[in-house]
């Protein structure tokens, strides 16, 4: 995935997936992922759904937990850009992470009209 919408202060704190999961995708722990919502949602970016990974022997393992936003029939990109940006906010605050483990959260997004269509 491309990673032009990712803030350019914010691109040293990703960490890669793709030597763990072979992925071409970043993750982020709690704070900045939220961090990071709040700044895309300011950026017109939708957030189309995530998932969480965890670090178990200094290796990013998927949890298979993660949640998705579809854009209702009729709704405004701007309408859905704030409603999808709400709920990755609401998933990432109740996520229960594990005592002593670190979690991290990748982000599916667009920029595009047809988002979440």
């Amino acid at each position: 995935m491309s990673s032009e919408w990712i803030p350019e202060d914010l691109r040293p704190r990703a960490r890669s997936l793709s030597d763990d999961v072979g992925v071409d995708e970043f993750a982020w722990d709690r704070s900045t992922a939220l961090e990071l919502v709040t700044r895309l949602a300011g950026a017109g970016v939708s957030i189309l759904g995530g998932d969480v990974y965890v670090e178990e022997a200094g290796r990013i393992r998927p949890t298979y937990a993660n949640w998705a936003c579809e854009r209702t029939p009729n709704e405004e990109l701007s309408a859905f850009t704030e409603r999808s940006t709400a709920e990755a906010k609401r998933y990432l605050e109740s996520y229960m992470e594990a005592p002593g483990q670190q979690t991290f959260y990748v982000f599916v997004v667009s920029t595009e009209q047809t988002a979440g269509m």
